[in-house]
């Protein structure tokens, strides 16, 4: 089955698929890591990167996913869209997808990897500066449908993380957590008051 369809999806020849005994520790999986995983790859000497990848490892990516792309003969909309999951599921599983993707950057997850290159690889997302008319719509969204992140997203043609991010630098700084001892006197003095106590 595997070699049937590798032999189905592959195109160019410059590009060789890795060996399973290939593939680093961090990418065998695509879910996010429990704490026994986490240290069992401490362990073999690995550290994990977190947080913003830099341009190279974006460059890595985008290459990774062109050589896939080609070599396989596939795009965008067959990894990452709705269409095709029983089909997809068996490609990812037989070409080592998450592996192949994540090639040259084995101190990120798959995981990470995964998530970062759906969004920055997707066709139809902005990645420009917001303009005025966004923002407002993007405050008036949110009002409209408190945290519903993925669905404001969808609307505005933005990346989920860029429409949050977008939301948290715009809106004025409000107080939030737990009430300090200065601030529940103010708030049951103002109660007592209202109450005519």
């Amino acid at each position: 089955m595997e070699a049937k369809l590798e032999d189905e999806f592959s195109g160019s020849k410059k590009f060789v698929p890795l060996c399973p005994d290939e593939i680093p520790p961090t990418h065998r999986s695509i879910c996010p890591f429990s704490t026994s995983v986490f240290q069992e790859i401490e362990e073999m000497g690995i550290k994990l990167k977190s947080g913003k990848f830099s341009a190279e490892e974006q460059a890595i990516i985008a290459n990774n996913w062109q050589n896939i792309c080609t070599y396989y003969n596939v795009n965008y909309d067959f990894i990452f869209g709705n269409q095709e999951r029983a089909i997809r599921k068996d490609f990812i599983r037989c070409t080592h997808f998450y592996a192949e993707l994540g090639r040259g950057l084995p101190c990120r997850s798959a995981y990470s990897i995964f998530y970062h290159a759906k969004e920055a690889l997707s066709p139809s997302i902005n990645r420009g500066p917001f303009t005025r008319e966004e923002v407002a719509k993007l405050h008036q969204l949110a009002e409209e449908h408190p945290h519903q992140w993925s669905f404001i997203a969808a609307v505005l043609g933005r990346s989920r993380h860029s429409v949050f991010c977008k939301f948290k630098s715009s809106t004025p700084n409000v107080l939030t957590g737990k009430f300090s001892g200065l601030e529940k006197e103010k708030l049951l003095g103002m109660l007592s008051n209202d109450s005519g106590e």
